[in-house]
């Protein structure tokens, strides 16, 4: 048995979120879309301005290079652009006092489940109800639906072996065949 005292940071919550979108399925496929997004727009400006006819080849040659540069830059900064974008999103929620997260309480883990006791409410969740596991450096994250995961932070453990012990534990509690990843 476990009794875990958590606090849960924004940059927690942001590593989570980046975790997550690096290691499921359709968070690659988002983040792939924000990409795409305004290389497809720039295309379609492009074409659209081949429909006004005349002596176009000169525009077009300024509009590609120009497009072609600008749909480089941003298929390189669109990761840190949408996560700037979150960290805002996230602070714009603590202004407004309400955080899609507990920033602070307990986990209880039995043998039958494990309890989230937080400052306003208490979850109580079976290890059958982990769909995944994910082990990243800084936090565990146990998901119990395809984007909401308790965050179990590694800091909580004394050492390596005592996190291990821990992993082992949930690990043998789950229902045969849910994935353990390694972020």
């Amino acid at each position: 048995m476990y009794n875990l005292d958590y606090t849960v940071t924004e940059d927690d919550y942001l590593t989570f979120n980046r975790c997550h979108l690096k290691t499921t399925k359709a968070g690659r496929r988002a983040i792939l879309t924000y990409r795409l997004l305004v290389p497809a727009l720039l295309v379609c400006i492009m074409l659209l301005s081949t429909i006004g006819g005349g002596d176009v080849v000169p525009l077009l040659t300024i509009e590609a290079v120009v497009f072609g540069l600008t749909s480089l830059l941003w298929a390189l900064l669109a990761p840190r652009i949408y996560f700037r974008s979150l960290r805002r999103g996230i602070n714009r929620m603590k202004k407004d006092g309400r955080l899609p997260f507990n920033p602070q309480g307990t986990f209880v883990f039995s043998e039958d489940g494990f309890e989230d006791h937080g400052p306003l409410s208490t979850v109580t969740t079976s290890y059958q109800a982990i769909e995944k596991v994910v082990e990243a450096p800084a936090a565990d994250y146990l998901y119990v639906s395809a984007a909401q995961a308790f965050i179990v932070k590694t800091d909580l453990f004394a050492d390596a072996a005592a996190h291990q012990q821990f992993i082992d534990f949930i690990t043998a509690r789950l229902k045969p065949g849910t994935p353990v990843v390694k972020a």
